[in-house]
């Protein structure tokens, strides 16, 4: 009988070791097609840019990186696939209406006088439009989603010397750096409800009744480096549905774009402002994008990169990445026997060791101001309200929102 326990344990052990490698095969077998497959929808995406993204001579540093984001799951370009499972929109909406950037945000583009109504006089939306028209437009019925633009469901009447009540009030946003489009949304459909409420609350006190019921829209344009990430925003968010009920509606688009190379850069802006004669955004959005431009087109490369944001903008929110991130960087790609950047130091990078107030000081060379929350008496008359205020600005994972506005 020992013998025949001994001839079982043998056959068991047998077993074990085949099932153990059956399995290992299944398990690399399983991660190749994972591979192939992300590579496969990047072939899928990639044709509809042309050679932007991958020129056939003289790529540039973020066009070689992009040669491997697959493997390197966007530690080398910023450009993370899981994005939001780890920093959903909500941990940044909060903060920011917390720290009360959010109203002050909301209450810039209601003071707004041009160029943010559309002219429901010609039905040509965004077009420069003044309070002090003499057309006067009444509705058969309330603004909504089908009635804005319908000039068969309007009645028009003409007077003399009375504003116009616009039917839409029209933003323009801008996110760089927009990954797959759910913060980009998100944050414009908040801004729009605060702007909702904040309007509301004056038409009660008849500061501005010329506004009830009207429809607040943001127009919003996301760029990303990424073709699969920005196809996935376009599936999302393209063509969506606004809430008549709110009177709100968020109109995204969304663009692949190499935010390092200007002429890319700038060739995404026209198309988009000149459609509604527009020469500038409302407000341009940067979270966590500033690094991936400094580490692939260096000192020079991100305060022209900046410049060329606040030419094309009136208000800019902006979260960089404080220099430990780029020493992050590396570490993930050590991890991963990935090959590390070779510009990430601040002997080649000089403005990395201070670079949250550099980004601020460029910013503000521009022509901009420093823009925070200072309804609070009590802390605007605390020597230490900068910092207090600088504090309450950050997020989870410790990192500053700066809202900036022309002056």
């Amino acid at each position: 009988s020992s013998s025949a326990s001994g001839i079982l344990a043998e056959e068991y052990a047998r077993n074990q070791s085949k099932f153990t490698r059956s399995r290992s095969r299944i398990i690399k077998s399983a991660a190749a097609v994972l591979v192939e497959s992300h590579r496969d929808e990047r072939r899928f995406i990639q044709p509809s840019m042309g050679d932007q993204l991958q020129p056939p001579e003289g790529k540039s540093a973020v066009d070689r990186a992009m040669q491997t984001a697959a493997i390197d799951r966007g530690h080398r370009v910023g450009n993370f696939h899981n994005y939001y499972t780890f920093h959903p929109p909500a941990n940044r909406l909060s903060v920011l209406e917390e720290c009360g950037l959010m109203d002050v945000i909301a209450e810039r583009l209601l003071d707004r006088r041009e160029g943010t109504h559309a002219d429901i006089s010609n039905n040509k939306p965004g077009v420069q439009f003044d309070h002090r028209s003499e057309l006067s437009v009444t509705f058969e019925s309330d603004a909504s989603a089908e009635g804005v633009g319908d000039v068969s469901s309007r009645k028009k009447q003409r007077t003399e010397n009375v504003s116009t009540p616009p039917s839409l009030y029209q933003w323009y946003c801008c996110d760089l750096g927009c990954n797959e489009g759910d913060l980009t949304v998100e944050l414009s459909d908040s801004i729009l409800r605060q702007c909702r409420k904040l309007q509301d609350m004056r038409d009660e006190k008849n500061i501005a009744s010329d506004t009830i019921g009207a429809t607040m829209q943001m127009k919003c344009l996301g760029l990303d480096i990424d073709g699969v990430l920005v196809q996935r925003a376009k599936d999302k968010y393209e063509h969506t549905t606004p809430d008549d009920r709110k009177h709100v509606s968020v109109d995204a688009s969304f663009e692949v774009c190499n935010l390092c190379d200007e002429t890319m850069h700038l060739s995404r802006y026209r198309p988009f402002l000149d459609t509604s004669s527009r020469k500038r955004f409302d407000l341009t959005t940067l979270f966590s994008t500033t690094m991936w431009i400094h580490i692939h087109s260096g000192d020079e490369g991100l305060k022209n990169f900046l410049q060329r944001t606040c030419d094309n903008t009136d208000m800019i929110l902006v979260e960089p990445q404080p220099s430990k991130c780029y020493r992050q960087a590396n570490t993930r790609l050590r991890r991963m026997n990935q090959p590390e950047l070779d510009s990430v130091t601040s002997q080649s990078l000089k403005m990395r060791n201070d670079i949250e107030n550099e980004v601020g000081r460029i910013i503000t060379e521009c022509g901009f101001q420093r823009v925070s929350n200072t309804c609070s008496p009590e802390l605007s008359k605390t020597s230490e309200s900068d910092d207090v205020v600088r504090n309450t600005e950050r997020t989870a994972w410790h990192r500053q929102l700066q809202l900036y506005a022309k002056v």
